[in-house]
């Protein structure tokens, strides 16, 4: 059962962004970036804490290209979520991630060129009724 829980997954994601916005109309997008990030650093502090020996274990199996792939998303999803703080700083929640939702577009794309995964007719609707949302919205 994927669906329920990845609905739930974007209800979750939707409260953040809400706060985040909410955050952004009172302080700086600095400011509420690097809060949301050592929270976010904090708890995964936590999560390291209380899952080491499964992490010690997989920590054997890194390799120098693993390392250099992790770093370069790492450091594409800092970019992204700084800008992302700006446009919802200057800019309407619900026009921002109506826009930013096309990611599922791009990880089809990709995953397509990547792993070889296959896109069924289905799922080649549902980008293109993305793509024409975003479109309507912009």
């Amino acid at each position: 059962m994927i669906v329920l829980p990845s609905l739930f997954v974007a209800f979750l994601w939707s409260i953040q962004t809400i706060v985040q916005k909410h955050t952004l109309n009172n302080l700086s997008r600095e400011a509420s970036f690097m809060i949301f990030s050592v929270v976010y650093a904090t708890l995964m502090l936590f999560f390291i804490g209380f899952n080491r020996e499964i992490i010690a274990k997989d920590m054997k199996n890194i390799t120098k290209p693993m390392i250099l792939i992790i770093v370069a998303a790492t450091l594409l999803n800092f970019l992204g979520n700084f800008i992302y703080y700006k446009l919802l700083k200057h800019n309407g929640v619900s026009v921002v991630t109506s826009l930013t939702s096309v990611a599922p577009l791009f990880v089809a794309m990709m995953a397509y060129v990547v792993f070889g995964e296959s896109l069924k007719m289905k799922q080649l609707l549902g980008i293109a009724a993305i793509t024409g949302g975003v479109y309507l919205i912009s």
